[in-house]
């Protein structure tokens, strides 16, 4: 049982006075862990609550409790009796309500803050009504009164019991923390109820963000009842933020993103990405500057390790990781980051420890890797071939390139596309026999050689402007012809066998 009780109604409600209550609101802030905050309940249902036995308001009476919710509304406090009855609410996230009646009509005294009340924060809550008038405040601070109609003031009747969580009807329910639930002064053992087994109702004030449930660097967003993760700031995607986002990648595969805007320059790097492979080479990733020159490579070496190249403009430096080799066939999860002003790399390869490479950068030389355009994920357009296998988990800082190119509204910065050998081999040839026609044309017009060098050379434009369409036609033709062909060969098959049936059935005649 709980021995420690604050009598706070042997007194009048004047403004003077008043001021004691918020004093002592402010008192439990300042002394948390006592016997006021360990009776603590958690509402996980909607529909869940601590009955109470019956609370005499009377003529005068005072509740105050604490709360801390992420729910928009819901009714904190609910009793009645034949006609009166008593009710407490948070609405819409920033306002509280008190109602009740006391014989005549409906009265009510409403709170509303300037910030959310709905922010998974403590807030505390006095209400008190006597002769005069009716009083809320909350926070110790932001408070609202209500004076009782002139005449005989008629206490409020209640006969049921003091519902906390809930309506009456177990409706419009609170979901969040409720802790020291004071009435007339005197501290209410909810914590000893829930304890005992309640319906939705836990000891304590334990949401299920605690327990960690979104993974890879997840945002849980604490429901009580519910938790919802955000991904947004991850590689991944899923209700924890536990599914992969990869692509199977071709030896002619690339993904580029270019950075927007104003290109990013960084003195501390931090890039992730998950492969699997069994090919002994591959370039995974890469972060380019055409304006600079500067780039970082992340790869598999021939041998099967994996190996960092990068040159930030001071040295060219090139690092291996070799403890093991990653070709295997299996998942492997790459962390690689910069620290110490640029001077200290690291490197972690699934759950094994961690590699650091530490670099002499003289005091004049400049550790930035700077303008920054380009990230590249599988190969880059100067690579023959490209990794073969699966890439996921590609984030570099802030940026995450494989979730940008999978969304719905695909950015314009992000692309894939295959480059083959061959393409780039005749894009090559194009741009090699287009130069030697136009040297040509240089060379006659400076040689001169009047009309007929010119007719000559408009002569062999036209051979040379054979287009795509005339070659498609010409195939067509080509393709009708032979068709044609073969159709007449089957009609003439046919046409003979049908001869052939005809002489081989004449034993039949006509009678005579």
């Amino acid at each position: 049982m709980i021995s420690n009780y604050l009598f706070i109604n042997n007194y009048s409600f004047n403004n003077s006075n008043f001021c004691f209550v918020c004093n002592l609101i402010r008192t439990f802030h300042l002394f948390p862990g006592t016997d006021v905050y360990d009776n603590t309940v958690t509402f996980r249902k909607s529909d869940a609550t601590v009955n109470l036995p019956r609370f005499d308001m009377g003529h005068s009476g005072d509740i105050l409790f604490e709360f801390k919710t992420t729910a928009r509304d819901g009714c904190l406090i609910h009793s009645k009796g034949p006609t009166d009855f008593i009710k407490i609410s948070i609405v819409g996230g920033i306002e509280l309500q008190f109602e009740y009646q006391a014989g005549a009509g409906q009265m009510s005294v409403s709170v509303e803050t300037s910030n959310v009340l709905n922010d998974d924060t403590w807030h505390s809550v006095l209400v008190e009504r006597n002769r005069k008038e009716a009083r809320m405040i909350v926070d110790g601070g932001r408070k609202a009164v209500m004076a009782e109609p002139r005449g005989p003031v008629r206490a409020i009747h209640l006969e049921s019991d003091f519902v906390v969580g809930a309506t009456l009807d177990y409706r419009d329910g609170f979901v969040g923390c409720i802790r020291a639930l004071i009435l007339n002064g005197q501290l209410q053992d909810l914590r000893g109820r829930a304890e005992r087994g309640l319906y939705g109702v836990q000891p304590g004030c334990m949401g299920k963000c605690q327990s960690s449930p979104c993974l890879n660097n997840g945002t849980c967003h604490e429901g009580y009842a519910t938790f919802e993760c955000d991904c947004r700031w991850t590689a991944f995607k899923g209700p924890i933020c536990a599914d992969e986002i990869g692509i199977k990648m071709l030896t002619d595969t690339m993904v580029r993103y270019e950075i927007p805007g104003t290109y990013k320059t960084t003195i501390a790097e931090r890039i992730r990405v998950g492969f699997t492979t069994t090919n002994p080479r591959g370039f995974l990733v890469g972060l380019h500057s055409n304006l600079t020159g500067e780039y970082l490579t992340l790869a598999i070496s021939n041998s099967g390790h994996l190996k960092v190249t990068f040159d930030f403009g001071f040295e060219r430096h090139e690092k291996v990781y070799g403890k093991r080799t990653f070709h295997e066939g299996q998942t492997h999860d790459v962390k690689l980051f910069r620290s110490d002003s640029g001077r200290r790399l690291t490197m972690q390869v699934d759950n094994y420890e961690p590699v650091s490479w530490n670099f002499d950068v003289k005091g004049s030389a400049d550790a930035q890797f700077n303008n920054i355009q380009y990230v590249y994920i599988g190969k880059n357009e100067s690579m023959a071939e490209g990794f073969v296998g699966c890439i996921s988990r590609v984030e570099f800082d802030d940026i995450y390139p494989l979730k940008l190119y999978f969304q719905q509204d695909r950015p314009p910065e992000v692309i894939a596309k295959s480059i083959r050998v061959g393409d780039r081999d005749n894009r090559r040839r194009r741009k090699k026999k287009k130069k030697t026609e136009e040297e040509e044309e240089e060379e006659e017009d400076r040689g001169g050689g009047g009309r007929r060098r010119r007719r000559q050379r408009r002569r062999r434009r036209r051979r040379r402007k054979k287009t795509e369409e005339e070659e498609e036609e010409e195939d067509d033709r080509r393709r009708q012809k032979k068709k044609r062909k073969k159709k007449r060969k089957k009609k003439k098959k046919k046409k003979k066998k049908k001869k052939t049936d005809t002489r081989g059935g004449g034993g039949g005649g006509f009678a005579l």
